[in-house]
């Protein structure tokens, strides 16, 4: 889907929050990031690595330091988006 923006500079400039969360997500992660940077999107990037180790099966993440800087991405996203 994204392949289909490339020319029509949709993405250009604009936030996007990409979250990938997947016990072995690097090569998904670094090529969607990859992707995003080409259209000239303004990313804001959060690899979960391990998650299943992570969450609970609750779906509450249990693991202190992932939740903490999950946080700061998606604040800093919110402020992005509001900020322009």
């Amino acid at each position: 889907m994204l392949d289909w923006t490339v020319s029509s500079a949709s993405f250009s400039g604009k936030p996007v929050l990409a979250l990938v969360a997947s016990t072995q997500g690097e090569k998904a992660y670094q090529s969607i990031i990859d992707i995003l940077t080409v259209i000239e999107a303004r990313v804001s990037p959060q690899l979960i690595s391990f998650a299943k180790a992570k969450i609970n099966p609750d779906a509450e993440i249990t693991d202190h330091e992932t939740l903490t800087k999950l946080k700061s991405t998606v604040n800093a996203f919110v402020a992005t988006v509001e900020n322009g």
